[in-house]
């Protein structure tokens, strides 16, 4: 609603202004001034053209960025829509809720909650800080027990169900620690198995000898 609201006002201020450009080049173009260089040497004039054109560049460029963005940052949700009135539900209330059942994960802090409004639905956006020590659980295990767990908590407290909740992985203590004598020993394997493919695939072509005495037995 809002990007169609500012749509509506970009194309109608750069229209006006458009207009008014045409009008005058026409009214010159036409001969319709007495005394074009006077009135185009004036001062308060120039500035005022001036300041059209800087206002309808502006305009043009905000026409085209709000062109190419497809979403539009949600102030509410919309849960139940009747004809006497309807009932919303604030975004600080869902980033409320939202911050409070991720901070029930060891672990895991919420750093940032967006809400997007995409052709879809809203889409429900989340940076995390990640300490898999404290968690005990790999990253992606992590946002799949989250989502599970916002999906379920707002179900049943809003009865609202988001479009999509995307995570964002913005800072990671993993406990994960390689082992670099397997690790070397499985490269080594590696390498020796690739020079084992190289050398197989790299066929002799026989000798003159050896193909005279396969002929000779076939013709036996």
């Amino acid at each position: 609603m809002k990007k169609r609201v500012f749509d509506k006002i970009f194309a109608i201020g750069g229209a006006l202004i458009a207009v008014l450009f045409i009008t005058v080049l026409l009214i010159a173009v036409f001969g319709g001034f007495k005394n074009e260089t006077d009135i185009f040497d004036n001062k308060l004039l120039q500035g005022l053209f001036m300041s059209l054109a800087v206002l309808y560049v502006l305009l043009m460029a905000g026409n085209i960025a709000y062109l190419f963005s497809d979403n539009d940052a949600v102030r509410s949700i919309i849960l139940d829509a009747e004809k006497g009135g309807n009932t919303k539900v604030s975004s600080g209330v869902i980033k409320s809720l939202v911050r409070k059942n991720v901070a029930t994960i060891p672990g895991v802090t919420c750093q940032r909650v967006s809400l997007i409004l995409t052709e879809y639905g809203v889409r429900l956006k989340i940076a995390l800080k990640i300490n898999d020590r404290e968690a005990q659980r790999e990253g992606q295990e992590i946002c799949v027990l989250i989502k599970c767990l916002l999906e379920d908590v707002f179900e049943n407290t809003l009865g609202y169900r988001f479009n999509a909740i995307d995570f964002k992985i913005t800072s990671l203590k993993p406990q994960y620690e390689p082992d670099m004598d397997a690790i070397e020993q499985r490269a080594e394997s590696e390498l020796e198995r690739m020079k084992e493919k190289y050398e197989s695939e790299s066929v002799t072509p026989p000798d003159e000898e050896n193909e005279i005495e396969i002929k000779s037995e076939n013709a036996e």
